[in-house]
């Protein structure tokens, strides 16, 4: 996954859990303890908590259960 496109996917899924993200794109993951074969990763406070290849639908559960953000109901109201 390029660079472009895992900031995309970031960006869809903080879109569909309605946060906002704040990101930072560095390229020397090994400087960051980052083993290759886990890159692209996402780091939070340090740790990598994604890497590879996640699907957006995973990375927006990923965010709602880490940031405790329920799912708005797309219903409309009666």
């Amino acid at each position: 996954m390029s660079e472009t496109s895992s900031y995309r996917r970031l960006h869809c899924a903080a879109t569909g859990a309605g946060v906002r993200l704040e990101l930072k794109i560095r390229k020397d993951a090994e400087a960051l303890g980052i083993a290759f074969t886990q890159t692209p990763a996402v780091l939070l406070d340090g740790q990598v908590v994604l890497h590879g290849l996640p699907r957006t639908e995973a990375i927006e559960t990923w965010l709602r259960q880490t940031f405790h953000i329920e799912k708005q109901n797309d219903e409309p109201r009666s």
